[in-house]
């Protein structure tokens, strides 16, 4: 920014100018080894996203957009105000549904945008209340009672992405989205058959719900799908077949899709019904953690290998390459946490000059040296000795397991666990990620975009295996483990932080190299990804290939196998 001012005609203009600090903000994956995680989730669960929860939507909204064009409401300063107030009313329906019905509310208002404010408005209701819905439905941020922030509503915010992927509405952004014909009308046609779609739309513009009109349209709300059979046949269709028509034996239509992502969809989709079905044969219930475990291992409880239907082998691969990358992400996030933690240690002294002076302080003197061995090794020889406390494999529930070492690590790393602990656990899952035959595959069971890691995300499994294999496997430990994590955890935040201030101007650094030495700024949460389970998990309830009993997971009364080719 620059300011002008001159005191006195004639005298000189004097200018002053400044640069404004970056934002400081908390900022995610600081050492870039979370995004080859979400980049495997995202090709093996394309079309469903972390903020897509209820399927219902997927037919909502295309159903909106038909009955915009009817209306020929084809501007956006049309359509968008019965957008907003479309989004809020549908909300209102969902939570008085699950008030006046007894079954369980997660079939109603769960995940429904605007929940906090049109929850609260629910509450409220009594027989005879009226709700002015441009009274939530505006987009006024300077106004009281807004439902949503996005201007475009839930369709802006979570939907429209996933809604063009599947050649559902079409435009550049939800700004200029239209109905992709014949696919998105089939949808739409489907959901309007089991709905009373003239009272919706007659409500929206008289702007005024009642108690009874809520109730009157109980038939838009999220579990409507099961009393729609139509649609319900044609969501299964798109989700499972890639097309809007509700033939499971027709080919891919014109989608946004090609027959890749179809198929990795489906096969994603029938194989976590088929683990439900698993989970209840062993007396569990199917949650992210056990998915993980069974994931990783292929085996089910007691050792018991899983007896994968022979067409599902490969996509069960590929979500084993997932969580093997999630063990190494962790492992890496905890001794980033573990060396953080020393940055700043009462009794040194003086600040640590360098990365490379802190790492070796760490692995010779510090937290790292106190669970190596007293005795003179090499890193491939401790790595060996790992290898002999090692339980099995296909045990899950050993404590000494990587999958429970890595939940300890996580819980440990975002508590009030101590550096040497830490580090010990990070240790023991590197090296069941090198040792075990079993992960000698790395990322072989799925593909990358071309320089997709070389360029962008460098620490990473393969990585991880080529150093391990090189001359570093001879060097003393504690030095080949200075130096891994000096280039894993401390430069490589470094290059993170500095790509992001760049590119976003946002400031990340978790430590500073300042003129006096490092200076902690914060210590990072340590996060697993989320790949998409619970959002999965509930679009499958939703279109009926599963449900829930007492809080279980259970298979529902569609079996997916049947719409695989």
């Amino acid at each position: 920014m620059v300011e002008t001012s001159a005191e006195a005609a004639g005298s000189p203009a004097i200018e002053t100018a400044w640069v404004k600090p970056p934002q400081e903000i908390g900022g995610l994956d600081h050492l870039g080894v979370q995004a080859p995680g979400i980049e495997i989730y995202g090709q093996l669960l394309p079309g469903i996203t972390n903020v897509t929860d209820r399927a219902r939507y997927y037919s909502f909204y295309p159903w909106l957009f038909w009955q915009f064009e009817q209306r020929g409401w084809q501007h956006h300063d049309q359509w968008q105000p019965m957008l907003r107030r479309a989004d809020c009313l549908f909300g209102l329906i969902a939570f008085r549904h699950g008030v006046v019905s007894a079954d369980s509310s997660d079939d109603h208002g769960a995940a429904v945008v605007g929940s906090n404010t049109l929850s609260a408005v629910v509450r409220e209701l009594t027989e005879g209340t009226v709700v002015t819905l441009s009274d939530y439905a505006h987009g006024d941020s300077d106004r009281a009672g807004r439902y949503f922030k996005n201007l475009h509503g839930g369709l802006g915010q979570y939907y429209f992405g996933v809604l063009s992927l599947l050649g559902l509405l079409t435009g550049d952004s939800a700004s200029s989205a239209k109905l992709v014909k014949p696919t998105g009308v089939a949808l739409a046609e489907a959901f309007d058959g089991g709905v009373p779609g003239e009272q919706f739309m007659a409500l929206l513009a008289a702007d005024r719900i009642s108690v009874v009109d809520l109730d009157a349209l109980h038939g838009f709300c999220p579990c409507g799908i099961g009393a729609n059979l139509t649609e319900k046949q044609v969501l299964l269709g798109l989700m499972i077949r890639g097309n809007a028509t509700g033939d499971i034996s027709g080919a891919v239509a014109q989608t946004g899709e090609n027959s890749d992502q179809v198929e990795v969809r489906s096969r994603s989709l029938v194989w976590l019904q088929w683990l439900v079905r698993e989970a209840v044969n062993e007396g569990e219930s199917l949650d992210v953690r056990l998915f993980r475990k069974l994931a990783y291992t292929q085996c089910g409880a007691g050792k018991r290998a899983l007896s994968t239907p022979a067409d599902l082998v490969p996509i069960a691969r590929q979500w084993q390459t997932y969580q093997r990358h999630e063990c190494f992400s962790i492992a890496v996030q905890g001794l980033f946490n573990a060396l953080l933690r020393c940055v700043d240690l009462p009794g040194l002294g003086s600040p640590f000059p360098s990365s490379a002076a802190l790492s070796e302080w760490f692995w010779q003197q510090g937290p790292g040296s106190q669970v190596l061995p007293d005795e003179p090794l090499s890193l491939q020889q401790l790595l060996n000795q790992q290898a002999d406390e090692l339980p099995v494999f296909d045990d899950w529930a050993d404590p000494g397991h990587e999958m429970v070492v890595l939940e300890r690590l996580v819980e440990l790393c975002n508590g009030s666990g101590d550096a040497a602990t830490i580090t010990a656990l990070s240790l023991k899952i590197l090296a069941a990620l090198w040792l075990r035959p079993e992960n000698e595959a790395d990322y072989g069971a799925v593909q990358f975009r071309p320089h997709f890691l070389e360029s962008n995300y460098p620490i990473n499994l393969d990585r991880f295996r080529r150093d391990l294999a090189g001359p570093i496997a001879e060097m003393p430990v504690a030095a080949a483990l200075a130096l891994l994590t000096k280039e894993y955890c401390l430069d490589t935040h470094q290059r993170v932080a500095l790509r992001k201030l760049a590119a976003q101007g946002q400031d990340t650094f978790r430590f500073r190299l300042t003129e006096t030495g490092l200076r902690l700024n914060q210590i990072p949460l340590v996060a697993e990804t989320s790949p998409r389970f619970v959002q999965t998990m509930r679009v499958l309830q939703d279109i009926g290939a599963l449900s829930k009993s007492d809080g279980r997971l259970e298979v529902g009364d569609v079996d997916l196998t049947q719409w695989l080719s």
